[in-house]
């Protein structure tokens, strides 16, 4: 990803879209976890064709390295 999810972008995007405000603390946290879906979604896309079937999407994030572990 060229652009690096921050914690000012999401309080940024939940304002403007959703009308919402979230701690500073929310904010980070939300910010590392898109950071991480969005690495993983990218390292995922060379294995994945437009037609494929959408279900299949699920299967290999689950397949990756991580697993799609929680991380608590």
């Amino acid at each position: 990803m060229s652009t690096k999810v921050t914690a000012q972008m999401v309080r940024d995007h939940a304002s403007q879209l959703h009308d919402l405000d979230f701690s500073d603390v929310r904010c980070e946290e939300l910010a590392r976890d898109v950071e991480r879906h969005t690495a993983e979604i990218a390292a995922a896309s060379p294995n994945l064709d437009f037609n494929d079937e959408p279900g299949r999407f699920i299967v290999l994030l689950r397949s990756a390295p991580t697993g799609g572990r929680k991380r608590r």
